[in-house]
């Protein structure tokens, strides 16, 4: 008896795409082991960036990443500590920025173990950029205003303590931020006239010369 003719069609396959990673890392706002992790990220070169009080967007090599994961197993914190997938919210949302058309003139250096994870994370929520640049020893790169806000929270005090912490007027820190090209100063001279008196010997070689220089 011969075989019945089957005819099974072939499964479509699924259409499928990867986007690039983008992980999220959420906690207790200004907690001890959320600025921990949030500077062990920048340690092992991801980059990070407030989402949100006790928010942060994190991203770079997935072998970073897995490293941060393996932080949290380590240490096991205690209290509210998750790194996951970022997923986009329901609404889609728009943000613009502006990016200044110089590079921010700026830069701080922390360098220690003592409470480094606080001023890390503080400086990350202000808005600048932060690098890993050593052992214990981190790169902070922004505009001066972000300086301003980042001292601001770090010692709980008013913008005009701020600026003294930083040694800055309020005129100096709105220049270091500023658009503009610096001042060009276009000296004008008026013009010179430079007579000579020439001696010679009597063989007619000259045996000085004196230069005289006045306004014309």
């Amino acid at each position: 008896m011969a075989d019945e003719e089957t005819t099974e069609v072939p499964a479509v396959p699924a259409f499928t795409y990867q986007a690039p990673a983008v992980w999220k890392l959420t906690g207790a706002a200004g907690s001890k082991n959320l600025d921990l992790l949030v500077t062990f990220c920048v340690t092992v070169g991801l980059s990070v960036e407030p989402i949100e009080p006790g928010a942060y967007r994190v991203w770079g090599a997935i072998r970073a990443v897995q490293k941060a994961v393996d932080w949290v197993k380590h240490h096991n914190p205690a209290g509210p500590l998750s790194l996951d997938f970022e997923q986009p919210p329901d609404r889609p949302k728009l943000k613009f920025e502006v990016t200044p058309r110089r590079a921010p003139p700026r830069v701080a250096v922390i360098h220690g173990n003592e409470e480094s994870e606080r001023m890390v994370a503080r400086a990350i929520d202000a808005g600048l950029t932060v690098w890993c640049v050593g052992i214990g020893r981190f790169k902070v790169t922004g505009q001066t205003r972000d300086h301003v806000a980042w001292m601001q929270a770090l010692f709980a005090v008013d913008r005009g303590r701020a600026l003294q912490i930083m040694n800055l007027t309020d005129a100096e820190a709105a220049a270091e931020d500023s658009d503009a090209p610096p001042l060009a100063v276009n000296v004008v001279l008026p013009p010179r006239v430079t007579t000579s008196d020439i001696t010679r010997d009597r063989a007619g070689d000259i045996t000085q010369i004196r230069q005289l220089e006045r306004d014309a």
